[in-house]
């Protein structure tokens, strides 16, 4: 009994596993340098917030999404974050329609509490994987059902229902 449950419980890990593993990625990588607007310094370890925004057809479109984030800036004044894991604002990542024309993204920076500059604005384009993945990764097309199936002496029939694919009868007496 014991042995029958281990098995279901990894049946079901593995299962789950790999469920897990083909599933996309729900974020986009962000990466800058925090600068003071006055100076041009690097902002250097300090605590930052960003609210970023996914806007429709126009970096002044309708908002499809936002979030906020707050990190840290690191010795150079780099931050590393991923949109669609911060806290949500409006609607949720996973909701965006990609493929409702252009999106472009709004970085603000809180300059002081609840207010926000804008330090960045750009289209979302497509990344190389992306690219690939439009004419199916390289594979070719099918032309399923018009393939024709080629015998030679070993093998009869066409595949087909009223002629189904079968060995051609040796000449070997039958039990030798």
């Amino acid at each position: 009994m014991k042995q029958r449950f281990l098995l279901s419980l990894s049946f079901l890990l593995a299962m789950a596993f790999s469920i897990v593993a083909q599933t996309v990625p729900q974020g986009i990588n962000y990466q800058c340098i925090v600068r003071n607007d006055q100076t041009g310094v690097p902002v250097t370890n300090q605590t930052v917030t960003l609210l970023f925004s996914i806007r429709s057809g126009s970096p002044t479109g309708q908002v499809d999404y936002q979030e906020k984030h707050v990190g840290s800036t690191n010795e150079f004044g780099l931050i590393n974050l991923v949109i669609g894991r911060g806290q949500p604002q409006v609607s949720t990542f996973a909701s965006i329609n990609w493929s409702a024309g252009s999106k472009f993204l709004t970085v603000l920076l809180e300059s002081s509490p609840n207010v926000f500059d804008e330090i960045g604005n750009s289209e979302l384009l497509s990344v190389p994987y992306a690219l690939y993945a439009q004419n199916g990764g390289g594979g070719g097309t099918d032309n399923w059902g018009t393939q024709t199936a080629f015998t030679n002496n070993g093998l009869t029939g066409n595949g087909l229902a009223n002629n189904p694919i079968g060995l051609a009868q040796q000449s070997a007496q039958s039990g030798q």
